[in-house]
């Protein structure tokens, strides 16, 4: 049996919406239409507005089951008890009204027009701009680490350190939160330090051998291993870090 939420931000009922904030119109706890109607009229009316399901099935034409009682006959049975006030919430102040209708996509029109404004001037993910500008030229093994690495701090700083989820909520969000901090204090401190020794290391080591003029009988990786150890360490991470990222992209919402 499908199951059809009631979500009052996408309703287009606006006294639903309107006391919904305030909390002076809260739904009424139940999944059916027969519970709906069995509650005393005190638990399935406000201030002599009557409270909707929080919850119920289907019917009608998304039901493949006729006989089942869903919004459909929740909504013909209120009318009947709430004529006056059903057609003002359920019919003018609803899609099914068209004047209500056609200002509602106008609005909503307006508000997306907005946004893509808002977006052109501030894109999204801004880190992912800075990771590859426009005037840059990369290789793509470059960009795959840069882009990847630009996503998993914009999460970060964009959407967890400041969000509304829960990462206490279960274990395996617990575990993605401590592996994201993780992964955020790699690509923000370590790898930068390590970047920083194998710098200085192929400096010295440079230095060294220009220094050196009559030259050195050491083989390439007694010169250069230590610079190559850190730089294939890097290789590593680099390439754990964006699997992680890639294998738990089901976390990175919000």
């Amino acid at each position: 049996m499908q199951v059809k939420m009631f979500k009052q931000d996408t309703s287009g009922k606006i006294l639903d919406r309107y006391f919904g904030k305030r909390n002076l119109l809260p739904y009424a706890n139940v999944h059916s239409v027969d519970a709906y109607f069995a509650l005393p009229k005190n638990e399935r009316e406000r201030f002599g507005l009557y409270l909707r399901p929080l919850a119920l099935p289907t019917d009608g034409f998304w039901s493949s089951d006729p006989d089942i009682k869903g919004w459909a006959f929740w909504e013909k049975e209120i009318k009947k008890q709430y004529p006056i006030q059903a057609y003002i919430r359920e019919f003018l102040l609803s899609y099914d009204n068209p004047v209500y209708a056609f200002f509602s996509r106008k609005k909503t029109q307006l508000i997306s027009f907005r946004w893509k404004i808002d977006r052109l001037i501030k894109p999204l993910h801004p880190r992912i701009h800075k990771a590859y500008r426009r005037y840059e030229a990369k290789d793509v093994s470059e960009v795959l680490i840069d882009v990847n690495f630009a996503l998993i701090l914009d999460f970060w700083h964009e959407e967890v350190t400041n969000g509304i989820v829960s990462w206490a909520h279960d274990k395996n969000h617990r575990n993605f939160y401590n592996q994201l901090k993780k992964a955020v204090k790699y690509i923000e401190v370590e790898r930068p330090t390590l970047q920083d020794r194998a710098d200085k290391e192929l400096t010295r080591v440079t230095n060294s051998r220009k220094n050196n003029k009559k030259g050195s009988k050491a083989s390439f990786s007694d010169i250069y291993g230590k610079h190559e150890a850190l730089e294939k360490k890097i290789e590593q991470c680099d390439t754990a870090t964006v699997l992680w990222a890639i294998n738990n992209r089901g976390f990175f919402w919000t």
